[in-house]
C-alpha cells in the first residue's frame, strides 16, 4: 500500500509539473492580450510604427457612470485581469513557484523582452519599469533607454547587438506587480556555432537529436523563431538558431535534498551548480550555464554538442509605409504613401536620418582577419555583404571563388584566412534593403613595420652607447684631475 501511494503522488507530481509548461505559456499570451487591451484603452492618441495618429472612440476607462457601454468594457476588463490571475496561480506549480524564463542569445544579435503582466485596469496608468540583476549579490537598478536599449510603448524591452556584460535576471515591474523573471543567457564567440539542414534536403549535416545524460536530463536543442527575411521584393535569407538545452526528463526523480530550501547562489553553489534550479526552468537550462552544477557542465557529451544555426530562402513583399488619419469614430480621413515620397501635413517635420555607422580597419597583408558590421538596423534580419554598395558577396561563391581564403561565418562576418592586396576596397553591410554600415580595408605590408621597428631600436642603442661613452669619459677625467690637484696641494703642504 505504501509503495503504490508513493508512486501515485509521483505519477500526479509529473503531470503537474508538466502542466506548468503549458500553463506558463497560457499566461504569458492572456498576459499580453490584457496589456494590450489596457493600452489601447488608455491611449487616446499615439504614433505606430508607421506614424499613424488614431482616436479612441470611448475613454474605456473613465468612471462609467450610466454609460452601460463603458460599464460593459470595464466589467470585461476586470474578469480578464481575475482570469490572467487565476491562470498564473494555476501555472505556479505543486511547489507554489514562479517560473523563470531562460532566453539564449547570440552576441552582437538582438534581444526582446516581453512585459507580460497579470495588470488591472486600475494599474493601467501607473509606469512600467524594467529592472536588471547582473550578478549573484547584486541588486536590481532600473534599466533606461540608451543607443542599444529601447523600451517600447508596450513595455516590450529591447536589446540591440547585445554584449557579454549584458548577461542577466530581468523583470519589470509596475506598482507591487511584477513579471516572471527573465534569466537572459548571452553566447559568446568562444561557443561553438555550426550551419546545419533541415532534414527534407538530400545532404547534412542535420540537427543534433536529443541524448539522455544519467538517466534523468535530456540535453535538446532549442530553436528560436524565424528572423525577417533579410530583403523584400528579392530572394532573400531567414535563419534560425537552435541552442544547447537541458532539461529534466522526470523532475521529481532528482537526487537532490531540500529542494523546498531558498533557491539563492551561495559560496558553495557558486562553483558546484544546484540541480534544484531544474525545478524552477520548467523550459530548460542552456547547457553551459553557471546554473548547472559543475558535473554536468564538465560532461563530454555536453561539450561537444555545439549550437546550431539553419539558414532558408525566403521572398516577401515590400511593404508601403502608409500614414492615416482617421476621425474620432475611426473612420479614415486622409493618407499618404511615405514609401511613394507622399507627405501629409499632419505629419510634422521628418525624422532626422541617422548616420550611418562607419569603421576603417587596417589589416597586415597575409594575415588572417576578421571584420564586424559595424551598425545595424534595429530589425531582426540577417546582414548581407556588398562591395561597395553593387555588388553583393554570395557565401557560397565567395568561399568557392577564393578557394576558402574568404568566407561569410555563421555570425554573419567577413572572415579572411590570409588577406591580400585587393581585398582593400569599401564593404558595405545592409539589413533589410536599407545599408547598416560602411567598412574601409587598409592593407599594410607587416614587414615593412617590423624593419622600422628594428631601425628605430639599433639607433636608440647606438644613442645610449654614446651618452655612456661621454660619461665614462667625463667621469674618468673628473677623477684624473682631482688626483693631479691631491698631489699639487700636498707638494704645497711640504713646501
Amino acid at each position: 500500500m505504501y509503495y503504490c501511494n508513493l508512486f501515485s503522488i509521483l505519477f500526479i507530481l509529473s503531470i503537474v509539473i508538466t502542466n506548468c509548461v503549458s500553463l506558463l505559456d497560457e499566461v504569458l499570451k492572456k498576459a499580453g492580450d490584457l496589456r494590450h487591451k489596457l493600452k489601447s484603452a488608455v491611449r487616446l492618441k499615439y504614433e505606430g510604427p508607421s506614424d499613424d495618429v488614431r482616436y479612441s472612440s470611448i475613454k474605456k476607462l473613465e468612471y462609467p457612470g450610466k454609460d452601460s457601454e463603458k460599464l460593459a468594457n470595464l466589467t470585461d476588463l476586470w474578469a480578464e485581469y481575475y482570469d490572467c490571475l487565476q491562470e498564473q496561480y494555476d501555472s505556479l506549480g505543486y511547489y507554489k513557484r514562479i517560473s523563470p524564463i531562460a532566453i539564449l542569445v547570440l552576441e552582437d544579435r538582438n534581444v526582446h523582452l516581453e512585459c507580460n503582466l497579470c495588470q488591472s485596469p486600475q494599474q493601467a496608468n501607473n509606469p512600467v519599469t524594467w529592472y536588471r540583476i547582473d550578478s549573484p549579490y547584486g541588486t536590481p537598478f532600473e534599466m533606461t533607454e540608451s543607443e542599444n536599449v529601447v523600451i517600447s510603448q508596450e513595455d516590450q524591452l529591447s536589446i540591440y547587438r547585445i554584449e557579454a556584460d549584458y548577461a542577466g535576471v530581468y523583470y519589470c515591474q509596475t506598482g507591487d506587480t511584477r513579471s516572471n523573471p527573465y534569466y537572459l543567457h548571452v553566447l559568446g564567440e568562444s561557443e561553438e556555432l555550426i550551419d546545419v539542414k533541415p532534414l527534407t534536403t538530400p545532404k547534412g549535416p542535420y540537427p543534433a537529436k536529443d541524448e539522455q545524460l544519467y538517466n534523468n536530463l535530456i540535453m535538446t536543442t532549442t530553436w528560436t523563431e524565424w528572423t525577417q527575411c533579410s530583403r523584400c521584393g528579392k530572394v532573400g535569407r531567414k535563419k534560425k538558431f537552435g541552442f544547447c538545452t537541458i532539461k529534466a526528463k522526470n523532475v521529481q526523480n532528482i537526487s537532490e535534498k531540500h529542494l523546498d530550501q531558498q533557491l539563492r547562489i551561495d559560496v558553495s553553489t557558486k562553483t558546484k551548480g544546484y540541480l534544484g534550479f531544474l525545478w524552477l526552468f520548467t523550459d530548460g537550462l542552456p547547457c553551459r550555464s553557471r546554473l548547472l552544477p559543475f558535473w554536468i557542465r564538465n560532461n563530454k557529451q555536453l561539450m561537444s554538442r555545439p549550437n546550431e544555426i539553419i539558414t532558408a530562402f525566403c521572398k516577401v513583399k515590400c511593404q508601403d509605409t502608409i500614414f492615416e488619419v482617421k476621425d474620432k469614430f475611426g473612420k479614415i480621413i486622409e493618407t499618404a504613401n511615405n514609401s511613394a515620397g507622399i507627405f501629409s501635413s499632419l505629419q510634422g517635420p521628418p525624422h532626422v536620418i541617422p548616420m550611418i555607422s562607419r569603421a576603417t580597419y587596417y589589416c597586415p597583408l597575409n594575415k588572417p582577419f576578421t571584420i564586424i558590421c559595424p551598425g545595424t538596423e534595429f530589425i531582426d534580419a540577417p546582414i548581407i555583404w556588398h562591395v561597395n554598395r553593387t555588388i553583393r558577396i554570395i557565401p557560397w561563391m565567395v568561399e568557392e571563388d577564393t578557394k576558402g581564403r574568404m568566407h561569410i561565418d555563421s555570425r554573419e562576418r567577413l572572415v579572411f584566412k590570409r588577406i591580400q592586396e585587393e581585398d582593400a576596397r569599401i564593404y558595405s553591410c545592409w539589413q533589410g534593403n536599407q545599408i547598416a554600415g560602411i567598412v574601409r580595408v587598409v592593407v599594410y605590408e607587416s614587414n615593412a613595420i617590423s624593419i622600422d621597428h628594428h631601425i628605430i631600436l639599433f639607433g636608440i642603442i647606438i644613442i645610449l652607447s654614446v651618452f655612456l661613452y661621454l660619461f665614462i669619459r667625463i667621469y674618468l677625467n673628473k677623477t684624473k684631475a682631482a688626483a693631479l690637484y691631491s698631489i699639487f696641494m700636498l707638494y704645497i703642504y711640504l713646501l
